[in-house]
């Protein structure tokens, strides 16, 4: 819902501050689009090659999503939803 870009971090609750990126940064929209406010709910389906390999042979039980939105400072952005399988 308006985010430009998307990140994903995961981690254990035995191991606190040692977060792994899960997913990369990932663009979510174009410049353009983020300034013409435009495609705000898009849905991007990510598959099990665009995330980090070591990191999708492990289990985690915490989810650190972070949203950024560079190119327009004047709309409130944020996710719609997220499902995790």
């Amino acid at each position: 819902d308006g985010s430009a870009f998307i990140e994903i971090f995961v981690s254990r609750s035995d191991r606190s501050d040692q977060w792994q990126i899960l997913l990369p940064m990932t663009l979510l929209m174009t410049p353009s689009e983020s300034r013409s406010n435009t495609n705000r709910n898009q849905v991007k389906l990510l598959k099990s090659s665009d995330l980090n390999p070591e990191c999708s042979k492990e289990k985690w039980n915490r989810v650190k999503i972070v949203c950024e939105q560079k190119f327009d400072r004047t709309h409130p952005f944020g996710l719609c939803f997220i499902k995790f399988y």
